[in-house]
């Protein structure tokens, strides 16, 4: 969960002084993120393709849209959302270039696209890569691997003007179910300070950027830049 808790912070400052908030929730999932976001007014959307997710989605107050962002476009109007979040999401895609350009397309200007992804060594990633390429990819499954670099490539070769204003990895050391260590405060800010250091060596990240946004913009996200709790 430290991948949410993360984003969470971010999007804590990013309401601050804002009356109402719109945010889409792109791959959804069983809502986990709106437990990291239990402030501020926000309303949320999301878009998730099994039934058995999206209806947990709604219990929990998303405004649910059917879409395959593979091939459709986001049913939301341009600029209409503070923040747009895609937490593993982009590996399963084929056509991750169009879907990355619909969630910046949505996104209003200074506001936050959080692109959340596990990674893996060059090497690896490329040979993966390479395997994938020789064989059919169902719906769902993992379609490509990113190594940081490349993942860093992939998002500013298709956002023109967007600014990464954090990189942060995950899980180095993770208790998962067997330990209540992921709990407490001080095993996530370790774990959050290896990720910032040396996110290369971690098995996922989350990549903040900002769409077009001014450095006074990106200067109130400095709390959570530096890995302090907001």
């Amino acid at each position: 969960m430290e991948r949410y808790r993360s984003a969470a912070e971010f999007i804590r400052l990013a309401h601050e002084n804002v009356m109402k908030m719109t945010l889409l929730d792109v791959g959804s999932g069983n809502g986990y993120l709106k437990y990291f976001c239990d402030f501020g007014n926000i309303e949320w959307h999301g878009i998730e393709i099994w039934v058995e997710r999206f209806k947990d989605c709604e219990r929990l107050g998303y405004q649910m849209h059917w879409c395959d962002i593979d091939n459709d476009r986001l049913p939301l109007q341009d600029q209409s959302c503070d923040v747009v979040v895609a937490s593993h999401v982009l590996e399963h895609l084929q056509n991750r270039g169009f879907a990355l350009q619909e969630m910046y397309r949505v996104l209003k200007t200074g506001g936050l696209l959080i692109v959340g992804t596990p990674i893996k060594p060059v090497i690896v990633s490329s040979l993966m890569n390479y395997i994938y390429s020789y064989r059919l990819i169902n719906k769902g499954e993992t379609a490509h691997n990113f190594d940081l670099y490349s993942l860093k490539n992939f998002l500013t070769r298709n956002l023109p003007g967007a600014q990464i204003i954090d990189i942060r990895g995950f899980r180095l050391i993770s208790a998962r179910k067997t330990r209540d260590w992921e709990n407490h405060l001080g095993f996530y800010k370790f774990n959050t300070f290896i990720g910032k250091t040396w996110p290369a060596i971690t098995p996922e990240v989350n990549v903040v950027l900002m769409k077009d946004g001014s450095q006074a913009d990106v200067q109130k996200f400095l709390p959570a830049k530096m890995g302090e709790p907001v």
